[in-house]
């Protein structure tokens, strides 16, 4: 996107990640930049410096174009504005939350005029404020018709989306389409190894409700993928997303756990729990850190010490999320819960950290998984 002339740079946190690792360099990265915030952001348009959007208020866009006249018509831009990735919501939805149809053209006998033409404001006479950012200029005789984009459009007038800015270490609030909104979502992709390479991203939030940005997530997420698609519709009269099979869609099986290796990790994580007084007591024995005289506790800094993994697709992992043994943040932060429930509690983070530390050999050992300490001060 074009950023506006002139000195604002607060149009650079409106339209460009903001987190350190988020440096978009393809459509692909793009995508999974949305799926990461969470939402689709609003925004004026804007071409060559100037925006496109009429009236006063940022819009996200639409197409209900059939699939297939889409790829079609992304195939024929010269341009990269448009390209085959994409968001695919059902059109009731989009409508119960304010989306509409852009309005094509005015009535010849409506002189056309702008209340401030810097900012594409139109005279209130000729469409009121409210309805302006539905407005497309159309004109069959100078050759300007987009009327075949078949273009809906949702406006926003406050700043309703958190985004996380890890440059200066706090929230700002945007104006954006969260997709919590939505109750399923399908993501549009060329190749399903694009899909096995995001499908990781999305579980992370599926698992844990959230999105890295703090957003809630959607529910149920499908993977389109269009290089099977393509190969159908041409075989097939199908025009509409909703009468593809489902065998043009990817979907992820994760291997299940034998009933032997279920038992095994009650086992093992019983094991680990049980042994916590032990290992607590060999703290005690083995510390050199000094006391306070009057209450006789650690002088030491307080928090707790949690045993995580960030393997998401580990089959354990899995089970141990299904069972609720473990809990998922958001950038698929895992930790295993309670593992310290049967030792005293004590200001001292190196206490917890010996603790977990011994367990976290035994889980890694007889699971032969990858967990590691994550400290955290109180």
């Amino acid at each position: 996107m074009d950023l506006p002339k002139g000195e604002n740079k607060n149009f650079t946190k409106a339209y460009y990640p903001l987190r350190v690792d988020s440096e978009i360099n393809s459509e692909f990265e793009c995508l999974t930049n949305i799926i990461k915030e969470g939402g689709l952001r609003a925004s004026f348009s804007y071409r060559n410096g100037k925006q496109t959007i009429y009236g006063k208020y940022p819009v996200v866009c639409f197409t209900e174009m059939p699939l297939i006249n889409f790829l079609q018509y992304a195939k024929s831009r010269t341009d990269t504005r448009i390209t085959n990735y994409g968001l695919a919501f059902l059109k009731n939805d989009i409508f119960e939350y304010g989306g509409r149809p852009v309005i094509s053209g005015l009535s010849y006998d409506n002189t056309f005029n702008f209340e401030d033409i810097s900012n594409r404001i139109l005279d209130p006479k000729i469409l009121g404020y409210s309805e302006q950012y539905r407005y497309v200029k159309l004109d069959l005789r100078k050759r300007n018709d987009w009327t075949h984009e078949r273009e809906w459009r949702i406006k926003f007038k406050t700043s309703n989306f958190s985004i996380r800015d890890e440059l200066n270490n706090n929230y700002i609030f945007i104006k954006a389409l969260p997709i919590s909104h939505f109750d399923e979502i399908i993501i549009i992709l060329q190749s399903e190894k694009e899909a096995i390479e995001i499908q990781p991203i999305v579980q992370d939030q599926l698992d844990s409700g959230y999105c890295r940005s703090g957003q809630e997530f959607c529910e149920k997420v499908k993977y389109l993928i269009l290089d099977n698609a393509i190969e159908y519709l041409n075989e097939n009269s199908v025009t509409s997303i909703e009468n593809l099979p489902d065998t043009v869609y990817y979907e992820h099986v994760y291997e299940t756990l034998s009933d032997q290796e279920k038992k095994k990790i009650y086992l093992t994580i019983e094991k680990c729990k049980k042994l916590a007084p032990k290992f607590a007591n060999e703290f005690h024995k083995k510390t050199k850190l000094s006391k306070h005289p009057d209450d006789n506790h650690y002088i030491d800094v307080g928090g707790w010490a949690n045993i995580r993994t960030d393997n998401t697709q580990n089959k354990y992992v899995r089970y141990l999320i299904k069972k609720d043994i473990a809990s998922i943040f958001s950038d698929g932060f895992i930790w295993l819960k309670d593992m310290d429930i049967k030792v005293p509690v004590i200001q001292s983070l190196t206490y917890y950290d010996y603790i977990a530390g011994k367990q976290i050999e035994i889980l890694n050992q007889e699971l032969n998984l990858n967990f590691y300490l994550d400290s955290r001060i109180d």
